[in-house]
């Protein structure tokens, strides 16, 4: 994820708007991309983070409900590139069996079944 504006800290907005059913996030981390570039794999280890909510590393979002996790202190410049993953160790049920989901890609996307991240920054 690319920030538009420099941080000491961050936060990240889960959004499940779209789901049907409750989504439970087992667990999330933030950290930096190698060589700064978006949609590459390889993180810098050392900076890998666990993203927490209210001090617990999962969290359960209702349908149609947003979860703001924890502030994360990590200092990112303006227009730096963050890497962000999410583990559903249950996936996410669907209700009559229609799922809105995408394939796999390297873009830059912002949706992960029916759920969104955002990152707000603080300065």
């Amino acid at each position: 994820m690319r920030l538009s504006t420099g941080a000491k800290q961050i936060r990240i907005r889960v959004s499940n708007a779209f789901g049907e059913t409750d989504l439970h996030v087992s667990k999330m981390t933030v950290a930096l991309p190698f060589n700064g570039a978006s949609g590459v794999n390889p993180i810098i280890p050392e900076t890998l983070m666990p993203v927490t909510f209210s001090g617990n590393t999962d969290t359960v979002i209702a349908s149609a409900a947003l979860a703001v996790s924890d502030p994360i202190e990590s200092p990112v410049d303006a227009l730096s590139v963050i890497s962000v993953s999410m583990f559903l160790s249950e996936g996410q049920s669907s209700v009559g069996g229609s799922k809105c989901d995408h394939k796999p890609s390297r873009q830059e996307n912002h949706k992960l079944l029916y759920s969104v991240i955002k990152l707000q920054s603080k300065l």
